[in-house]
C-alpha cells in the first residue's frame, strides 16, 4: 500500500513540474502564459492570419498570427492583460499594399467591401469581385446613363491583388463646349497690380481651366506672377500703360521744370527716346 501511494506521489509531483515548466516557457515579461485550443476571454486577435496560435492568461486569452496570408506581413502588437504586468506581444498581419496574390474574378457575398461604384448612373449592373486576403472587394457599374451623360470606363486596384478591376461610370455628354468659362475683365488687385481670370474650354472634353493672370497696372511697370511682388512705379512720377508695361523702357515723362521753368518734350528735336512728345526711360 505504501509503494503505491509513492508512486501516485512522484506521478502528481512529475506532472506539477512538468505543468510549470510549460508555463514558464511561455512566459512574457514576466507573466505565465499557457497553450490552449480552448477557453479564456479573447482580448486581442490577429488579422489575416494563415495560421495562428492561442495563448491563455487565466480566465483571458490572445490570439497571434504564426504566419500570414500571401500579400500580408506580420506586424508586433501589445495588449493589456490583466494578470501581467507589463503588455503581452501577439502578432497580427497587414497588408502590404497592392503587392500579393492574383485574385480570383467571382460575384460579390453578403458583406463585400465595394471600393467603386458608377456615378450618374440611371440603372446599375451586377457587382463584381476579387476574392482578396481580406475578402471580397469590388466594383459595381453603371448599366445605363442618366440623360446628358455617357459610359467612361476606369480601372481600380484592389488591396491585396496583383491584377485590377474595370468598372463604368457616367460622364457629362460633351458637344465641344463649355458653360461659365470666359475670360473675366482686369480689376484692381492691390497698389500697382491688376489681375483677371483667364478660361479655356477644351472643346474634345469640355473641360473649362481657369487660371488667375496678373500684370501691373498704369503707371508701373514689371511682368509679375503674383499680386505682390514684380511692379515698380515709374520713375520721376512717370507714366505707363497696363499691359504694354513689361520694363522700364515703357515708362515716360511728357515734360517737366527746371530753374528756368517748366518745359515739355518735342519731338522735332530728334531724339530717339521721344515719340509723340513722350520721353521714354532706357535700360
Amino acid at each position: 500500500m505504501k509503494q503505491k501511494i509513492f508512486f501516485m506521489a512522484a506521478v502528481s509531483v512529475a506532472y506539477l513540474i512538468t505543468s510549470i515548466t510549460q508555463s514558464f516557457a511561455l512566459s512574457i515579461g514576466g507573466c505565465l502564459g499557457r497553450v490552449c485550443e480552448s477557453g479564456g476571454t479573447v482580448v486581442a486577435q490577429g488579422t489575416n492570419c494563415s495560421s495562428s496560435s492561442r495563448t491563455c492568461y487565466d480566465d483571458q486569452a490572445v490570439i497571434s498570427c504564426s504566419a500570414c496570408n500571401s500579400g500580408y506581413t506580420r506586424t508586433a502588437k501589445t495588449v493589456t492583460v490583466d494578470m501581467c504586468d507589463d503588455p503581452v506581444t501577439y502578432y497580427t498581419c497587414t497588408s502590404g499594399g497592392n503587392i500579393g496574390q492574383a485574385c480570383g474574378r467571382k460575384s460579390c457575398g453578403v458583406g463585400a467591401n465595394i471600393v467603386r461604384r458608377g456615378l450618374n448612373c440611371l440603372s446599375y449592373a451586377s457587382e463584381t469581385c476579387l476574392d482578396s486576403p481580406s475578402g471580397d472587394q469590388g466594383v459595381q457599374s453603371c448599366a445605363t446613363c442618366q440623360s446628358g451623360y455617357e459610359t467612361q470606363t476606369s480601372t481600380v486596384s484592389i488591396t491585396g491583388c496583383t491584377n485590377t478591376l474595370t468598372f463604368t461610370t457616367c460622364v457629362k455628354t460633351c458637344n465641344g463646349t463649355c458653360t461659365n468659362c470666359s475670360d473675366t475683365d482686369w480689376t484692381a488687385a492691390g497698389t500697382g497690380y491688376e489681375s483677371r481670370i483667364e478660361a479655356t474650354c477644351n472643346t474634345l472634353t469640355c473641360i473649362c481651366t481657369k487660371k488667375t493672370q496678373y500684370r501691373c497696372a498704369n503707371n508701373y511697370y514689371g511682368s509679375p506672377s503674383n499680386n505682390i511682388t514684380g511692379c515698380t512705379k515709374c520713375p520721376d512720377s512717370g507714366y505707363s500703360v497696363a499691359g504694354m508695361n513689361a520694363d522700364i523702357t515703357r515708362c515716360y515723362i511728357t515734360g517737366g521744370s527746371d530753374a528756368s521753368g517748366t518745359f515739355v518734350f518735342d519731338h522735332g528735336q530728334g531724339s530717339s527716346y521721344i515719340d509723340n512728345n513722350r520721353c521714354y526711360y532706357s535700360n
